[in-house]
């Protein structure tokens, strides 16, 4: 049983490496926001993704039921969708913000682009970093999203459930050992993420805006592979 929960434990931890999961974290972390509060959306977005395991796994595994294919690819098309507000959101970000790309070329022919905003930095800098009393707990934004990608990847953990959950009365500390993981793990990715983007934004805001562009579209495409995906299991 102890080899159970820390397998749950484990297994939700490598969860949050998948790449749905790592895109919402990047547009956490590219929001301009402190370490703290990136923290504090990676949490909420593990808080969602628990709760919606638990309402869904436990009582379809405890019933000896099962997630249908068309469910779990109408889940993901779900996600895809949401990831492509996410990343639709950073570009509008961006273009709110008027930040664009300049190509430049040099007398010896070298050419080369960096990203620029003509926004009043210290405009900026009041609204988007200064440090205000903000309430604690959860991120409705991010206990939402976390709460979508539970969905998506309830199909999975019910796969696994029933292959190593001896007895079913296990499976709500497995669950609850998987959404502990999952926590974790995303809290831990981002952090890692945090330090080098907030090292960067604090040395160069083109550079940072760069990064944030990249994120944004990345997203984007993301979630449209996840749709098509989505559609294409649907439609057969």
């Amino acid at each position: 049983m102890t080899f159970t929960l820390l397998l749950g434990f484990f297994i939700g931890m490598t969860h949050a490496l998948e790449a749905d999961h790592l895109a919402a974290v990047a547009s956490f972390s590219v929001r301009k926001r402190s370490l703290k509060d990136t923290l504090k959306q990676a949490y909420s977005w593990g808080m969602g993704h628990t709760v919606t395991l638990f309402l869904v796994v436990v009582p379809v595994f405890l019933f000896g039921g099962n997630i249908s294919h068309t469910t779990e690819a109408a889940l993901e098309g779900i996600v895809g969708l949401m990831l492509c507000y996410l990343g639709g959101s950073l570009v509008y970000r961006l273009r709110k913000e008027k930040v664009h790309m300049h190509v430049h070329s040099h007398e010896d022919g070298e050419r080369h682009a960096h990203f620029h905003s003509h926004k009043d930095d210290a405009v900026e800098h009041s609204h988007s970093d200064h440090n205000h009393a903000h309430k604690a707990g959860v991120s409705p934004r991010a206990l939402g999203i976390g709460l979508m990608h539970g969905l998506a990847g309830s199909a999975a953990l019910l796969i696994y459930a029933q292959e190593v959950v001896e007895q079913k009365w296990a499976i709500v500390p497995y669950v609850f050992c998987f959404g502990v993981g999952s926590i974790a793990g995303m809290m831990l990715i981002s952090k890692v993420i945090s330090f080098p983007l907030h090292a960067v934004k604090e040395r160069s805001s083109i550079s940072f805006n760069g990064i944030r562009a990249v994120v944004g579209i990345a997203t984007v495409v993301l979630g449209l592979k996840f749709t098509g995906s989505s559609l294409t299991a649907l439609l057969g």
